[in-house]
């Protein structure tokens, strides 16, 4: 199936976020889930991908939801030969559910997302049209909402032909009944925030797209590489530090910095030295009183936080700013977190979530390392 054309609609009505989403809708695989939700409309062009998700196990319910009202109107099959066709194909009467009182997308999404919360449902997969399947999977998402359901739903195209008219006659439609959807922003926040595997994974994605949105990060990167690059040259040290899993990442590049890059790098870990410096000034100076002792001028310290606020870090940073080191930060969590005032190179990353925020910061600075070699791809011994 060629996008490019349904691309280049959806972009003009949206954007490059509703492309975005649309693409996002359009790769979705299919997951087990509680029912197949057939979307009456396209006369019995969905009835072949129901049958297969069906027969495939991913659900052992079919609910065919609309209405007989319209039907010569708009040249749509009537309920009844929907689930005779249904019937016909070996799917068992006790497995299909009708709904016949949805006249429309915003009815069927109403009368779907009740049934799913008094059935106590948890995932859903809604088969349409590949033209409607932007505007069904907005008001769809509007409606869990509103009805506060929280499961998840999973989008199927039908093998139906792209119809370049039809797919903007339901753009103009998502447009004109914007207060019966969700935004597009708000559609691509629930799939990166649901149970879904894939959506798991396109938030981080989306955490890239917002990251590298923000000029100063893209600058901070600059400057750092730059940094870097100079220290190798003047034979200066770089001390990074972390606490937990910033910890990991502190030691992982203090590693591939000096063993890949050829930069002198350190990362202040080590549990003798820790426990030792915690026992006689306490846990809150114990990267300050390393640096206190190691630290030299024309060195940089890399501080790793993901909140921004553990005082051992800050406290660390408050110390070499008086020994005249660079002092490079990654966080996370609040914008106005106080490591990001800290540092002559601040990156911060919008996320709340501590295994995206240690995987970005860890991919900073992979970056870092990778662009001093020359590559990301590279001798191992």
């Amino acid at each position: 199936m060629d996008n490019k054309e349904p691309q280049s609609i959806v972009n003009s009505y949206f954007g490059k976020q509703g492309v975005k989403l649309f693409n996002m809708l359009l790769g979705q695989k299919p997951e087990k889930a509680d029912a197949i939700i057939f979307l009456q409309g396209d006369k019995l062009n969905r009835v072949k991908k129901v049958q297969s998700l069906y027969e495939n196990g991913f659900a052992n319910k079919i609910v065919v939801t609309g209405n007989n009202e319209r039907v010569e109107e708009l040249n749509d099959s009537y309920l009844s030969e929907i689930k005779e066709c249904f019937l016909s194909k070996g799917i068992f009467e006790k497995n299909i559910i009708m709904d016949d009182k949805a006249l429309n997308t915003l009815r069927q999404a109403v009368n779907v997302i009740k049934m799913a919360k008094e059935k106590k449902w948890k995932k859903l997969i809604i088969v349409t049209s590949p033209c409607h399947l932007l505007r069904a999977y907005l008001t769809f998402v509007k409606q869990l909402m509103e009805q506060d359901w929280q499961g998840d739903i999973i989008m199927q195209a039908a093998d139906s032909d792209w119809q370049m008219e039809i797919l903007s006659i339901e753009m103009e439609k998502l447009k004109k009944y914007q207060k019966d959807t969700a935004s597009i922003k708000e559609g691509i926040k629930y799939i990166i925030n649901s149970g879904l595997i894939e959506g798991y994974f396109d938030r981080f994605n989306f955490e890239i797209d917002k990251f590298l949105a923000l000029p100063e990060n893209i600058d901070g990167m600059k400057k750092t590489l730059s940094l870097l690059k100079n220290s190798k040259n003047i034979g200066s040290t770089i001390f990074l530090i972390g606490n937990g899993g910033s910890s990991a990442v502190a030691e992982h590049m203090a590693f591939d910095f000096t063993k890949n890059a050829g930069l002198r790098a350190v990362a202040i870990s080590g549990s003798p030295m820790l426990t030792a410096l915690s026992n006689d000034y306490g846990y809150e100076k114990v990267f300050q009183e390393a640096l206190n002792s190691y630290a030299k001028k024309n060195d940089i310290l890399i501080a790793i936080s993901s909140g921004g606020k553990s005082p051992n870090i800050l406290n660390a940073c408050a110390a070499v700013k008086k020994k005249e080191l660079k002092i490079i930060t990654l966080s996370g969590f609040e914008p106005d977190n106080p490591l990001r005032r800290m540092g002559d190179i601040n990156f911060w990353v919008d996320s709340k979530a501590y295994g995206f925020l240690e995987i970005f910061h860890n991919l900073i600075l992979h970056y870092i390392n990778d662009s001093i070699i020359g590559s990301e791809i590279y001798r191992i011994c």
